[in-house]
C-alpha cells in the first residue's frame, strides 16, 4: 500500500500500525488476522494485540459468521462525516423526491469507499410493499446495484487493488463469487449504462443504478431504484430504468 507525504521526524510504530491497518479496512470488506500480520509483517500475536485495541473503540469489530475482523461502527460514523463535509446530499435529494413520485418506487443515493458503499441519502416509494431505506448503512460494493455502477467507473487497476484476490468475500449462491464474474458483470454495466440486482443480496428485490456526475464529468455517487422484484414486469423495469437514467442525467448537468 502506498502512503502519502513524507515519513515524520520520529515515526512510532505502533501507531504507524494501526493508521495502516485502518486504511486496509477501509479498501477490504474484512480481514483475519494471519491477513493483518502479513499486511503489516508483524507476528500474528502483534496483529491480535492491534486488532484489539481498535476492537475497543469501535473502530473494527468480529465477524460473528466468521473468524475474520469487519469495519466497526466508529470507522462508519466516521467514513459518513467525511463524505458529508461537503453536502452533495443537498443537491441530489430534490432528484430523489422527483423520481420517487414518478416511479412510486424507493429512491436512494451511495458513494463508493473503498470497497463499500455508503448510502446517504433515500427517498422511499409510496407502495404499501416497498423497499425502505438503508441511509447510514455499509454494504459491499460487488452486492448492490449502486455498487456496480460506481465499480464500473474504476481503471482496472484501482478495481484489483480494491479485490485482490480471486475470491470474493461474502459470497452467498445468489451472489457474484469471483472476481472474474464481477469483471465481466462491470463489462456489462458500461456497455449499457446502468447496473441491476436481482435478489443478489436481498429476498425479493430488484435494483437498478446508474453514476452520477459533477460538472467536471468526475464520478460522485450513484442513484438507485429499487423494488419488490414480483412488481418486476418487463414493461415495469423499462420505466424505472428510464426514469433513472433521465433523472441521473439531469444530476450530472447541475453538481458542483
Amino acid at each position: 500500500m502506498k502512503k502519502s507525504g513524507s515519513s515524520p521526524a520520529y515515526p512510532i510504530e505502533s501507531v504507524d500500525h494501526a493508521l495502516t491497518l485502518l486504511r486496509l479496512f477501509s479498501e477490504r470488506h474484512r480481514m483475519r488476522i494471519a491477513e493483518i500480520a502479513a499486511e503489516l509483517t508483524v507476528a500474528p500475536s502483534t496483529a491480535s494485540r492491534l486488532v484489539a485495541m481498535l476492537e475497543q473503540h469501535g473502530l473494527v469489530e468480529r465477524d460473528p459468521k466468521s473468524p475474520a475482523y469487519v469495519v466497526g461502527s466508529a470507522l462508519r460514523r466516521l467514513g459518513i462525516a467525511a463524505v458529508s463535509e461537503v453536502d452533495i446530499r443537498a443537491q441530489v435529494h430534490p432528484y430523489l423526491e422527483v423520481l420517487a413520485e414518478e416511479t412510486g418506487e424507493s429512491a436512494q443515493f451511495g458513494v463508493l469507499q473503498g470497497a463499500m458503499v455508503v448510502f446517504l441519502d433515500c427517498v422511499e416509494g409510496r407502495q404499501y410493499l416497498r423497499v425502505s431505506s438503508r441511509v447510514g448503512t455499509v454494504r459491499p460494493a460487488h452486492s448492490l446495484a449502486t455498487g456496480k455502477a460506481l465499480l464500473a467507473e474504476l481503471p482496472r487497476d484501482a478495481l484489483l487493488a480494491l479485490y485482490p484476490r480471486e475470491r470474493l468475500a461474502d459470497a452467498s449462491e445468489s451472489m457474484i463469487k469471483t472476481r472474474t464474474q464481477l469483471e465481466r458483470e462491470l463489462a456489462v454495466v458500461r456497455s449499457r449504462g446502468y447496473a441491476t440486482l436481482l435478489r443478489e443480496n436481498a429476498a425479493d428485490v430488484y435494483a437498478v443504478a446508474a453514476v452520477v456526475r459533477d460538472v467536471g464529468q468526475r464520478v460522485r455517487g450513484a442513484i438507485s431504484l429499487a423494488a419488490p422484484h414480483t412488481r418486476m414486469k418487463e414493461r415495469y423495469v423499462a420505466k424505472m430504468t428510464a426514469a433513472l437514467q433521465r433523472s441521473a442525467k439531469a444530476i450530472s448537468g447541475t453538481l458542483l
